[in-house]
């Protein structure tokens, strides 16, 4: 128990030191839309758009599983 505890905070703190290290402002410019966010919002949409993708796609096409 106190080995998880340990983990989870160790993670806990890298996160946080992630999230203070990636604070700077950056530009995106997509075709006419121009916006300012810190790089960390930048960075977890991304992953929620690519974990959303890919929750979306079935896995037994990428194993060739499912095929009888």
């Amino acid at each position: 128990m106190r080995t998880k505890i340990f983990i989870n905070g160790l993670l806990l703190f890298l996160f946080v030191i992630f999230i203070i290290q990636n604070m700077a402002v950056v530009d995106i410019t997509f075709l006419f839309w121009d916006v300012e966010i810190p790089r960390v919002i930048l960075l977890f949409i991304t992953f929620v758009l690519g974990a959303g993708f890919w929750a979306l796609l079935p896995l037994s096409k990428l194993t060739g599983k499912g095929k009888d």
